[in-house]
């Protein structure tokens, strides 16, 4: 079976922080999406991808996650996960990591009446700063560059056709349709803009779309696919940050090469509760007697259906906004503030629980309060979540969807979405353990599917 990954962007190479290709390595890749000159521009590379997998905090949804709002309950075998959690727990390489001291033995003493702990980190990096920590944002397909390689050795060595492919620039616009069924995509190349890049169509047995919540959900607007509720339920993190500079206990010594990392879990179930505090902290270079400490509190957002994403359009005469090649853009549509009174309580429970926190480690209340904490900008966490949301397809009155516990669209029988974009509402969570997850679960009904007579 071809599997064929098509990617908008070039590789992100992590050390440059710019965009960059790979090019193919010997022996030489064949083309990957034929013969004629129209496809040969996404030849020469074989990594890409714009998602992003962080080297973060992977911590499990708290039970609680799967059933907080009532219209947004995860269908029950979706909420199973526990396996898949515990294979992705392996492939990222998720533990406490290293950052033992005297300086984390006195933060998690002090917070240990609030369950402070360690967090669970994907580890891909060497110590540093007497930590380990992850890779931090590099292309989400890189992280297929051994099984490229493999799969292209192997195809190599016995004259066969290779099974994993991996389109770079290939930017899709469509989703073609036939019947009840997907038939293939049609994509242009990214680094040709307007009138310049071709339409390549690329046939397909079954596609999965894992593009974001909001260029996946973009995707089937501008293929016209899903229902009346495609593009609804865009939920994020409410993020809130804090820089502050305490003073441990002398005994501690020299902070020179301590570092502290501590995650405060949600009290309990209420929804005004429904958050986490991450405390992360170093020697500060300005004064290395006092530890610099970087309070970030990420609380689930309440999932509302006027949160969303549409296609652009000019507020004027109503046509449509293109980009570059000629798409019509996306547009998110997010209440304020002030309109979200649940979220507005949760925040305000969130500013006052950070405040406890930073007075257990000895931070006066004029220091703490010498700003007010505002929520970072709508997009920062980059967390996002919903837009294409699972349920079940006799109960959409109650709980409306797009997508069934599998992930298939509804009224499609091969088109299925594998992002965070089925999430019925955002957990409290880092969301990258779950959509991992969910990947394994999906992949596992994929291949039963294709197994069947």
């Amino acid at each position: 079976m071809l599997l064929p990954a098509l990617e908008a962007a070039a590789k992100w190479d992590n050390s440059s922080k710019r965009p960059q290709e790979v090019g193919s390595a010997s022996p030489p890749a064949p083309n990957i999406l034929g013969s004629s000159s129209a496809s040969r521009g996404f030849c020469g590379s074989l990594l890409g991808g714009r998602g992003i997998v962080a080297g973060a905090q992977l911590r499990r949804f708290y039970p609680s996650d799967f059933t907080l709002w009532p219209d947004a309950h995860w269908p029950g075998s979706a909420a199973n996960l526990s396996d898949y959690y515990t294979l992705a727990e392996v492939r990222r390489h998720v533990r406490p990591g290293d950052c033992d001291g005297a300086a984390q033995n006195w933060v998690l003493g002090q917070l240990n009446p609030f369950n402070a702990s360690p967090p669970p980190w994907g580890v891909d990096s060497p110590t540093v700063r007497n930590l380990e920590a992850g890779e931090g944002y590099d292309s989400s397909v890189a992280r297929l560059w051994t099984l490229v390689l493999d799969d292209h050795q192997i195809a190599f060595a016995k004259k066969c056709p290779r099974r994993l492919l991996i389109a770079t620039h290939s930017y899709v616009t469509c989703i073609e349709k036939s019947g009840d069924r997907v038939t293939g995509v049609v994509c242009k190349d990214s680094r040709r803009t307007g009138t310049d890049s071709p339409e390549i169509r690329v046939g397909a047995r079954m596609i999965i779309l894992a593009a974001s919540p909001v260029e996946s959900a973009r995707l089937m607007l501008l293929s016209r696919l899903g229902n009346e509720w495609t593009g609804c339920y865009l939920a994020e993190h409410m993020y809130c940050r804090r820089s502050i500079s305490v003073a441990p206990p002398r005994e501690i010594g020299s902070l020179h090469r301590l570092a502290v990392r501590v995650v405060v879990p949600p009290k309990d179930g209420d929804r005004n509760n429904r958050f986490q505090i991450e405390v992360l902290g170093e020697a500060n270079p300005q004064d290395t007697d006092q530890l610099l400490l970087r309070f970030t509190a990420e609380a689930a957002m309440e999932p509302r259906r006027e949160n969303k994403v549409t296609l652009a359009c000019e507020p004027d005469s109503g046509s449509p906004i293109l980009d570059e090649w000629l798409i019509q853009k996306a547009h998110v549509t997010m209440l304020k503030l002030d309109d979200r009174p649940e979220d507005k309580t949760r925040l305000a429970v969130l500013t006052d629980s950070m405040w406890r926190l930073a007075e257990r480690l000895g931070v006066q209340m004029g220091e703490f309060h010498s700003a007010p904490i505002e929520p970072l900008p709508f997009g920062r966490s980059h967390h996002e979540a919903g837009t294409l949301r699972m349920g079940h397809s006799d109960d959409l009155k109650t709980q409306p969807a797009v997508t069934d516990s599998n992930g298939r669209v509804f009224g499609i029988e091969n088109l299925y979405v594998a992002d965070a974009s089925v999430f019925p509402c955002v957990g409290v969570a880092n969301p990258m353990l779950t959509v991992t997850a969910l990947g394994y679960r999906l992949a596992d009904h994929i291949a039963s599917v294709l197994s069947r007579p």
